[in-house]
């Protein structure tokens, strides 16, 4: 996620992006749930704590000159990526990435309402 939202592309072609975000978007449809469980248990924070030198924070879009700060595993940040997959009905994608991100979005959504407390 953090490779296709977060990062600053060369000049990619629409056909790479659009792959990209279908790749994303696989990983939520079929790996959601055990993400966000990762993300909501956070088992393993203290290590990240220990990798990174900003305390185990990263600015949202770092490459693209993002200044919100959150950890690398947070409901903010999960929240920041399925916004990102809502936008990209923006974009000029094809309809299948198109479909494949709102579906994304819309399961990003139902695990968040459902798993947290």
């Amino acid at each position: 996620m953090r490779h296709v939202f977060e990062t600053r592309k060369r000049d990619e072609e629409a056909w790479e992006r659009d792959a990209e975000i279908m790749a994303a978007a696989q990983w939520i449809l079929w790996h959601g749930q055990t993400m966000f469980k990762f993300i909501i248990y956070n088992d393993d924070s203290s290590k990240d704590d220990a990798r990174n030198k900003n305390h185990g924070l990263y600015k949202v879009g770092d490459d693209l000159g993002g200044t919100e700060t959150f950890l690398p595993r947070s409901v903010e940040r999960w929240r920041y990526w399925k916004a990102r997959f809502e936008a990209v009905d923006n974009l000029p994608a094809t309809d299948e990435c198109k479909t494949l991100a709102a579906r994304s979005a819309r399961m990003m959504g139902a695990l968040e309402d459902n798993m947290l407390f």
